[in-house]
């Protein structure tokens, strides 16, 4: 478990401790924004997240942690066994869905489709064949 107190800004001094200060204050959760965390490997983006994510659950919102490997895992085998509507339901259900190693693997136009619906909240719409 990771916490933003543990985060060592000396061996990242290009992390701007006022936007994690900022984003600690959960306000992007209550806005339900989206927050991208860039860097090359390496960096803390995964301990910033889980720390961001350990905060929202302690603040009482419903989160959940998947890798995009395992989001696109999930969406997939949804849609072949149709039931993606209840998928993308479930996976909105959180206040916050945390999605890590989104630079690791290459993705198709499919499930950039899936992706955009899913961070767009919509769930309505079947995705394109």
């Amino acid at each position: 478990m990771k916490t933003l107190e543990q985060f060592d800004y000396v061996f990242q001094p290009s992390v701007d401790r006022k936007v994690v200060r900022e984003l600690s204050g959960l306000g992007f959760v209550e806005r339900s924004k989206n927050v991208v965390l860039l860097g090359p490997p390496g960096v803390g983006r995964t301990h910033l997240a889980i720390a961001l994510a350990v905060k929202a659950a302690e603040a009482g919102h419903r989160v959940m942690f998947l890798s995009l490997e395992k989001l696109m895992t999930r969406l997939k085998k949804a849609q072949q066994e149709n039931r993606l509507a209840r998928q993308m339901q479930h996976l909105a259900y959180p206040k916050l869905l945390v999605l890590d190693e989104i630079d690791y693997l290459p993705v198709s136009r499919k499930e950039c489709s899936l992706f955009f619906r899913l961070s767009q909240g919509d769930m309505r719409k079947p995705a394109p064949s």
